[in-house]
């Protein structure tokens, strides 16, 4: 039998070279020279693309270095200072990064014939106007917040630049992808191809660099050393729901889905807690799958999980025993959801406690200061801790520079996020998005993959967006794929 390098799903040439760029970025972090020369090497890729206006390959191949890419110290070594990426050069830190980001948006905006072949009220329609509105509010009420919360001016600049390069450049990717897809003829496939591919890379990668003992560390706490975009890895699961790919490579998938669930249970990760959050709502999901595919599979799958879950329940014993973070991530995953218990806020530990908290002292920032609660604080926009909750300086919660001023900006999640900077009005169109994606679900796992990150994750890491904005581009071009079969459908009916 002739082995086959690709297929309309999976392209192994792109899994190896997404394996070694991810190894080789795991291998070189802290070797400070090497790792900014790779950096540099990947920019220059990245700005010959774009002087070239190869804007759809400038895409792809974002997405395969920014999912291989490590980002945050704090996750890996905290002597280090910071780590070389294209998003973080050497000298020129992530200003670089910001303007080749920007580099297409005039001629994007100035191409009407495109937007307007958006079609209305569709996903496209709606995550367009969201990440537009984003845009322009954010940047309208900086200039309005930065004469009105009393900071330094040079601490509001500094933050304004690092909400650009994350909030901001997330709208503005969220634009380039929407519209690539609509202008560029096979864009969805080609990001399928890509991201499913990096997807499979991540994993194997992850289980290679965890059987070969290489680690990163959370503080005290030894975890694996993996770029962010990790946290989708057993996500793959959802893919075994869906013939498309499970008739094609179902044992590549159950491979990867043990695998990942093997490394989820045995060692600690950047992101533990999120991890487990999200291992729990597989569950749900996977349930909802199987009910919504034959109620018999649906109480075959009851059946198995009710067996298997005092075995899962004792590695996880096993596993917490001798890993102080996987324990305490855990904990903190499920004191989120034992509500029942009368004293659950005081016994909440700091973690998740600072993330409701941060959206009680955005409360209390708005009815200081009413006249931003509609549209937010803006880009660079922020609160104080009214509550005083956030305690005396912790690198895990905010950087030193909002400890001394008293002034705090970038939150932990997505909810907080949209909240603080767009007001009512953001939370409310982040909300609706929401509930669009989890109506649509059962029509792609890419946008099962897409609600996650934008639940969690939208304005918070690069590397997550790699994998998270791709999976949700994919998704609403599969769920816009199934209304027009059923419309065609439909019109054969009427014939």
């Amino acid at each position: 039998m002739k082995f086959c390098y690709k297929n309309d799903i999976l392209d192994w040439r792109i899994v190896i070279l997404a394996f070694f760029l991810c190894l080789l970025h795991i291998l070189t972090v802290k070797i400070l020279i090497i790792a900014s020369v790779i950096a540099i090497c990947e920019a220059a890729i990245l700005l010959f693309l774009a002087l070239k206006c190869r804007f759809d390959l400038y895409l792809y191949v974002l997405v395969i270095i920014l999912a291989t890419t490590l980002e945050f110290p704090i996750f890996i070594d905290e002597s280090l200072k910071y780590i070389p990426s294209i998003t973080m050069l050497p000298f020129v830190k992530g200003y670089f990064f910001l303007l080749l980001s920007l580099w297409p948006l005039p001629k994007l905006l100035y191409n009407r014939s495109v937007w307007k072949s958006i079609p209305f009220k569709s996903l496209f329609f709606y995550v367009s106007i969201f990440a537009s509105s984003t845009l322009i509010i954010g940047i309208v009420m900086w200039i309005l917040s930065m004469f009105m919360n009393g900071t330094s001016t040079i601490f509001h600049f500094s933050f304004l630049i690092k909400d650009l390069i994350s909030l901001g450049l997330f709208s503005v990717y969220a634009l380039y992808f929407i519209y690539a897809y609509l202008h560029y003829p096979g864009f969805k496939r080609y990001l399928e191809l890509i991201t499913f591919s990096v997807l499979v890379a991540v994993i194997l990668v992850a289980l290679f660099v965890s059987l070969i003992g290489v680690r990163g560390y959370y503080g005290s706490n030894e975890i694996v050393l993996m770029p962010l975009s990790f946290f989708f890895s057993t996500s793959i699961i959802f893919f075994l729901f869906y013939k498309k790919y499970r008739k094609k490579h179902i044992i590549l998938l159950l491979f990867l889905s043990l695998a990942a669930i093997f490394m989820q249970l045995v060692y600690s990760n950047a992101l533990s807690g999120k991890s487990w959050l999200v291992t729990f709502a597989i569950l749900l999901i996977c349930l909802a799958l199987l009910y919504n595919r034959a109620k018999l599979k649906f109480v075959g799958g009851v059946i198995i999980l009710a067996f298997s879950f005092p075995f899962l329940l004792n590695i996880i014993e096993e596993q917490t025993d001798s890993d102080s973070l996987t324990s305490s991530k855990l904990t903190q995953a499920l004191s989120l959801i034992s509500v029942v218990d009368i004293d659950w806020y005081d016994n909440l530990p700091l973690s998740p406690k600072i993330r409701i908290e941060e959206f009680f002292n955005t409360n209390l920032e708005y009815i200081e200061h009413p006249s931003f609660m509609l549209l937010g604080k803006g880009f660079g926009g922020g609160h104080q801790d009214y509550r005083c909750s956030y305690g005396n300086y912790n690198p895990a919660a905010f950087s030193l520079e909002e400890y001394n001023n008293e002034y705090f900006i970038m939150l932990h999640e997505s909810l907080n996020t949209v909240f603080l900077k767009f007001g009512i009005l953001g939370l409310i169109f982040w909300g609706f998005l929401l509930l669009k994606f989890c109506s649509n679900f059962n029509k792609s796992p890419w946008l099962i993959l897409g609600g996650l990150w934008f639940l969690f994750f939208w304005g918070y890491s690069p590397a997550l967006m790699s994998i998270g904005l791709s999976s949700l581009i994919i998704g609403m071009g599969d769920v816009q794929c199934v209304k027009l079969e059923n419309e065609i459908c439909d019109a054969h009916e009427l014939e």
